[in-house]
């Protein structure tokens, strides 16, 4: 079972790594190269507002992109453990949540990242 889990763990971040490395590099890559030809076509023209919508699509689509690659395992779990990563899940929720944590020692990564998805 151990290997299994392992084999799950390495994978999730062969995906995170490439996401962020690949697929977020190229996309801010066309971002700015999307804003740069925003100030070589005259205001106002029809090729202006379909630059323009282009980048503003871009901008948000590199946003969707972090909170994906952010779902796949967040980097307060990583760097700041079970507590603080739960506590940000609930600063995002539009109702009132109160959270109680209590983790005496970080977990094994596996079991702190399963521990995480289920919550």
């Amino acid at each position: 079972m151990s290997t299994l889990v392992d084999a799950f763990e390495a994978e999730r971040r062969r995906i995170e790594r490439d996401l962020h490395d690949g697929a977020q590099q190229r996309l801010v890559s066309l971002t700015l190269q999307l804003g740069l030809a925003r100030l070589d076509v005259p205001p106002g023209s029809p090729a202006s507002r379909s630059v323009t919508d282009a980048h503003e699509q871009a901008k948000q689509l590199m946003i969707e992109l972090r909170e994906l690659i952010r779902g796949i395992h967040p980097r307060v779990l990583t760097d700041r453990g079970l507590s603080v990563a739960i506590r940000e899940i609930t600063d995002q929720f539009h109702l009132p949540v109160t959270v109680s944590v209590d983790v005496p020692e970080r977990p094994v990564g596996h079991i702190e990242g399963t521990a995480y998805f289920v919550i």
